[in-house]
Formats: structure tokens, sequence, C-alpha cells
């Protein structure tokens, strides 16, 4: 069977992103290229920062949260005097 290693995955990206950076440096230029791809990781880790923090707001933190309240016994019959 055949299978895909880590080596042949990157390989692949790079034959995908060697023409695209060409083709983008081309277009914007050095510094516009690198301005493009300094404003576009800023951007992607504000998203990310966002997104991380709305569900930390949803979710209590481990240990935070009240237990589930136990049902209680039921209790014996006090004897009869």
């Amino acid at each position: 069977m055949y299978r895909t290693t880590p080596e042949r995955q990157r390989s692949a990206l790079l034959i995908l992103a060697s023409p695209l950076g060409a083709a983008l440096v081309a277009a914007l230029g050095a510094r516009g290229t690198l301005l493009a791809s300094a404003l576009g990781t800023i951007g992607l880790g504000l998203i990310t920062a966002a997104v991380l923090a709305a569900a930390r707001r949803r979710a209590p933190a481990a240990g935070t949260a009240v237990p589930p309240r136990q049902p209680e016994r039921p209790r014996a019959a006090a004897p009869r005097a």
C-alpha cells in the first residue's frame, strides 16, 4: 500500500508554493511581498487569539466548575417508641 511520507508532503507544498511566491513577488515586488506576509501573519495571529478567547469564555477552567449535586439518599425510618 502506498503511504505518503512527510518529505513527500513538503515537496508537494514546495512545488505549489514556488510558482505562487514568484508570481506574488513579480506582482508586488520584494518589499510589498514582505509587507503582505507580515500583515497576513499578524492578522492570522489576531484571529487565532480571538477564537481562543471566545472558547475560554464559553468553557469554564478545569476545576472551577461547581460539581453536580448528588441526589440525597433516602433516610431510614426512625424507630418508634
